[in-house]
């Protein structure tokens, strides 16, 4: 099973009203109450691909598996930063 939504990078910002929107490339694509559940609907996307880069990684390939810890790590920081 594939990933349904955007392919585009997600970000969040903050509105003048005070609420967090998700944005992909300048489109709407909901709003949030408080600021860690925008960071984590933001993240979504590449904390799932993180997640497949590294279940499909063969145990002997260190480069492929560092890569994927990279880009895992960078994906948690997003979600909780």
């Amino acid at each position: 099973m594939g990933f349904k939504g955007t392919k585009e990078e997600w970000e969040y910002s903050k509105s003048n009203t005070g609420s967090f929107i998700v944005l992909e490339i300048n489109k709407y694509i909901g709003s949030f109450a408080k600021e860690c559940n925008a960071k984590k609907a933001a993240a979504a996307p590449e904390l799932l691909k993180a997640l497949k880069e590294l279940l499909n990684i063969n145990s002997l390939d260190n480069h492929a598996l560092f890569k994927a810890q990279i880009n895992a790590q960078k994906a948690i920081n997003k979600a909780l930063n």
